[in-house]
Parts: C-alpha cells; sequence; structure tokens
C-alpha cells in the first residue's frame, strides 16, 4: 500500500488517461500487484524513497491512548516504567519469539522505523510496541463508542454478520454521526476487479476430489 501512490503516478496515471480515450482495458491490478523488484528502474527508486519518507515523517497507528508516529523512538506512554517493561521474558517460548526480532539493546530495539516496508525493521518496532504497551488497559476495552458496541451487539443476537455500521445510523437516528466503513468494492476499481475476479479456470487446474482407486483394488468381484 505504500508503493501505491508512486505505481499510480508512473504507471497506472497515464494508462488510465489512454484507456479513457481508447476504451480498452488494462490490467491495473497486475501493475499495482507486481512486486517492488520487478518494477522499471525509476519506480523501484520513487518507491523507495517515498515509503521511507511517509515512514518517518507521516506514518502514525492510532491506538486509544494516541497516535504512535513509528518513524521517532517508541516512548513509555504515561504510568507504563520502561525498566519494568524491559525486564527479562520470562516463558521461553515468548522470549525465543521476541528475539527473533529485538535484542536486550533497548534504545536500538526501541529506535523508531525507517522504512515500514522492511519486515525486519516492522516486526522489530511492533515486539517493542506489544512489549512496552501489553500493561496498558485502554488497549483491552471495546473499540467503539458504547453506542455502536451495542449495535453490533444486537445484529450478532439476531445472528447476522456485521458488515456496514452506517445501517446502524440510519435505524437509530439518535446515534451521533461520523465518518463510516464504505466497502471497498464500491470505490476502489481494483477491489471491484478482484470481486469479480474468475477463478474458474485456476480451480479447473486443481484436482478436488481424491483419485477413485476402486477399479485398482482388486476387489473380488470387480
Amino acid at each position: 500500500m505504500l508503493y501505491r501512490p508512486v505505481r499510480w503516478l508512473t504507471r497506472v496515471s497515464w494508462r488510465s488517461l489512454r484507456s479513457l480515450v481508447t476504451r480498452r482495458p488494462f490490467p491495473r491490478f497486475r501493475l499495482y500487484a507486481a512486486a517492488h523488484a520487478d518494477q522499471p528502474w525509476l519506480t523501484r527508486t520513487l518507491e523507495g524513497l517515498w515509503s521511507s519518507l511517509y515512514t518517518r515523517h507521516l506514518f502514525a497507528v492510532a491506538t486509544p491512548l494516541s497516535d504512535v508516529k513509528v518513524g521517532r523512538p517508541l516512548t513509555p506512554p504515561p504510568g507504563v516504567s520502561l525498566d519494568e517493561a524491559w525486564a527479562p521474558i520470562q516463558n521461553e517460548k515468548v522470549r525465543k519469539l521476541a528475539e527473533e526480532f529485538i535484542t536486550e539493546d533497548r534504545e536500538a530495539s526501541l529506535a523508531g522505523v525507517r522504512d515500514w516496508v522492511s519486515y525486519p525493521d516492522r516486526m522489530r518496532f511492533i515486539v517493542s510496541y506489544f512489549r512496552v504497551y501489553q500493561k496498558v488497559d485502554a488497549l483491552y476495552r471495546v473499540p467503539f463508542d458504547k453506542e455502536v458496541a451495542e449495535g453490533l451487539a444486537e445484529e450478532m443476537r439476531k445472528g447476522l454478520v456485521p458488515e456496514a455500521i452506517s445501517q446502524m445510523f440510519v435505524d437509530r437516528p439518535g446515534l451521533r454521526p461520523r465518518r463510516l466503513y464504505r466497502y471497498p468494492s464500491e470505490t476502489d476499481p481494483d477491489a471491484y476487479e478482484m470481486a469479480h475476479f474468475d477463478f474458474e479456470p485456476f480451480l479447473e487446474a486443481i484436482p478436488l476430489d481424491p483419485p477413485d482407486t476402486s477399479a485398482q483394488s482388486g476387489k473380488p468381484g470387480d
């Protein structure tokens, strides 16, 4: 997703204009989904610069306490002692999992992320975040306003799968309006393309039923 603005600028925008004029569709999703290493030099260079710039200066993770800027060193929230949070991990499985991404070098582990696309750098920050915030009560509360949570619970009691909360505001005018979820297939042409993608040719190539071996079993009477 971090590469998407650059892909649009360098590979999709002008094709969209050409498609609009010629009325010929083009594989937009294939351009967006292609690997970074398979992009032309200019696109690769701009993608690397943009993802690093976005990570260090713009990217933030919303939490119930505040927005955490991932490009800045991770600091403990009020009431959390970093010495206690960074105490040696006693559980062997958890310790081994954490050691794959962080070390006992606290400063290095809590440093800001330079490029969110980098898996080791991203996981280092995520593991450090959970280690520091693991006892913050606000992170364990219901992630919606009370009225919205009640509406979702009511839908589930009826046996419905909560899809979009917008209908709740239609049925219950007393709820406070807010920005609502919209299905990606309604707003994103690439999501629409994936929703209508024909998987039949791929499924036909996969044997779903085990081969019939009865004819070779040598049973009496065959």
